[in-house]
């Protein structure tokens, strides 16, 4: 597990950092052997993987940034992933009840802080 620190210099992040961020913390529970038979295989299928979700999560951060509630879009991003994966080396992995889990966890603490952020610069802008 990786900790990862977002630094924001007058602002929330883009949506494109928030979908990156969580597709690098999803594809980093995959851990491919440098001694694999299909090393350079799964290798690329994970960066694939990471791709698509990056591409897929734009939308549901997206709209999380302007929603009331940000949880709203949470749903969303699931099946983002369950569509990334589905057909991939990783699928039986990700379907797993503790990825599963970890996935559901990531998704829903990125999305919270999402909310919480755009809460408190919206209270910044209102001067409360």
């Amino acid at each position: 597990m990786q900790i990862s620190v977002m630094i924001t210099n007058g602002g929330p992040h883009p949506p494109q950092k928030w979908a990156e961020q969580s597709a690098d913390r999803l594809v980093d529970i995959i851990e491919i052997e440098p001694t694999a038979l299909q090393y350079e295989q799964a290798l690329q299928a994970k960066n694939i993987l990471r791709e698509k979700l990056v591409a897929g999560l734009l939308e549901p951060h997206t709209a999380a940034q302007t929603a009331v509630r940000a949880s709203d879009h949470f749903a969303k991003s699931l099946q983002v992933v369950q569509g990334a994966v589905k057909g991939s080396m990783f699928e039986q992995h990700f379907g797993k009840p503790e990825t599963l889990e970890f996935v559901r966890q990531t998704l829903l603490m990125h999305f919270n802080t999402v909310a919480h952020i755009e809460q408190c610069w919206h209270r910044d802008r209102q001067g409360a």
